[in-house]
């Protein structure tokens, strides 16, 4: 396996996988004592928790290479990690979310890093008719134009079964469009 420029041997992966998995169970044994993860109401064996932390060590391992992985990249569906470390723990919160090993409370709680908030940039388009009053074609384009720029959000996406892109087809004045009705 490589691991940045290196290559990792058997042992070193072995005390990779070591290093995992005493990372995992150190979070898993900090959420059963905080009630997180409330393991005796759930009926949860321990060898199904050291089994799955043995798993989740491994395929960490495997998906993302260890320390030498490239955090400051960022890796969205683990919150962005500030580095090894804590990747690994928001691995392992996703892992015991997944596997409903977690309170509702904890999941919810505004503070878990699948519940930031996030800025997206999103293109949506609308088609929709409008009457402007214009001197000329090129006028009335500038006019729908100007139109377009003042719609808010909510207004473009009041009507869903209208989507599609902002684009001027054809301008005709109101004597032409009554003509075709």
């Amino acid at each position: 396996m490589t691991h940045g420029k290196e290559k990792l041997t058997q042992e070193q992966r072995e005390t990779l996988l070591h290093e995992n998995i005493a990372e995992i169970g150190t979070l898993v044994g900090c959420l059963i004592s905080s009630g997180a993860f409330p393991k005796s109401d759930l009926d949860v064996p321990s060898t199904d928790v050291s089994q799955s932390i043995i798993s989740w060590a491994k395929e960490f391992e495997d998906k993302y290479q260890g320390p030498d992985f490239d955090y400051s990249k960022g890796v969205p569906e683990l919150g962005n990690p500030a580095g090894y470390l804590d990747a690994i723990d928001h691995f392992t919160e996703l892992k015991m979310r997944e596997a409903k090993w977690l309170t509702e409370d904890y999941m919810n709680d505004k503070n878990r890093f699948w519940n930031m908030e996030y800025y997206v940039d999103i293109e949506f388009r609308v088609t929709r008719t409008i009457k402007v009053t214009a001197v000329s074609d090129e006028h009335a384009n500038s006019q729908a134009q100007e139109w377009w720029d003042q719609v808010s959000l909510e207004e473009a996406t009041a009507d869903a079964d209208n989507m599609d892109e902002f684009c001027i087809r054809e301008v005709l004045s109101v004597q032409e469009s009554e003509k075709w009705q």
